[in-house]
């Protein structure tokens, strides 16, 4: 259901910007890499980045093949990951408002220049808000009584 509820809401994602003014507007690849750079290595230096991945296979699996210790660590990873992505947005956007305060000479050019700055606050959410189901789905899964 997660893989459905995804597809959706990356069709309706997808649906807003291309009435918007296209894709490409809100399409940038630096700032992709930004943010999943900033997210992965630090996910990474936690010692928590096979946690995050297991989520994945929690949410496509229907057996019970994990143990508590398993799905308490895939938690924690994932609730990591989604403080991580807010903090690299803001830090991102922030650092490119910066950057673009000390270049750009002409004010009428200053809101299409910030505009950029923020849409690695865009992907940061959109990405925390895909996660959120996963949050949501690994708790439900820890409230479920012990079959020991």
């Amino acid at each position: 259901m997660y893989w459905i509820g995804l597809l959706v809401v990356i069709v309706l994602a997808g649906w807003i910007f291309a009435g918007n003014g296209g894709l490409m507007v809100v399409l940038d690849i630096p700032s992709i890499l930004l943010l999943l750079g900033l997210v992965l290595s630090l996910l990474a230096a936690s010692g928590l980045m096979k946690d995050f991945l297991r989520v994945f296979r929690v949410v496509k699996g229907k057996t019970s093949v994990f143990t508590r210790t398993e799905l308490e660590k895939s938690l924690l990873a994932v609730r990591l990951t989604m403080k991580l992505l807010l903090g690299s947005g803001v830090f991102g956007t922030m650092t490119g408002a910066i950057f673009i305060f000390a270049q750009v000479s002409e004010i009428f050019s200053m809101p299409k220049a910030l505009s950029v700055s923020g849409i690695i606050l865009l992907y940061a959410i959109l990405l925390w808000l895909i996660l959120l189901p996963l949050q949501s789905h690994l708790e439900s899964r820890l409230l479920e009584p012990d079959d020991s």
